[in-house]
């Protein structure tokens, strides 16, 4: 049945790796369905949960977010220069 339906055959195969590391399947997503952005969030949203400190938390979180900017701004140029 499994090589008539390739999409079954990836969803049997997660849900073993689901079962294998004790997760519960009705709360397992597909880290690569999902885009950056919003598996940033997630993960930052379950840390959350987890820490202590929340306003050391957030001070963290806005300082690497400020560092970040400017390396995507050199990224942006280094896109913009190999394609000149």
């Amino acid at each position: 049945m499994t090589a008539s339906n390739p999409a079954l055959a990836v969803y049997n195969n997660a849900l073993h790796l689901v079962h294998r590391e004790g997760i519960d399947p009705r709360i397992a997503v597909e880290v690569e369905a999902l885009t950056p952005g919003l598996l940033r969030s997630r993960l930052n949203d379950a840390i959350e949960t987890l820490v202590d400190d929340v306003r050391q938390w957030n001070i963290q979180s806005r300082t690497e977010e400020a560092e970040r900017k400017p390396l995507r701004s050199l990224q942006g140029a280094v896109k913009k220069r190999r394609r000149v």
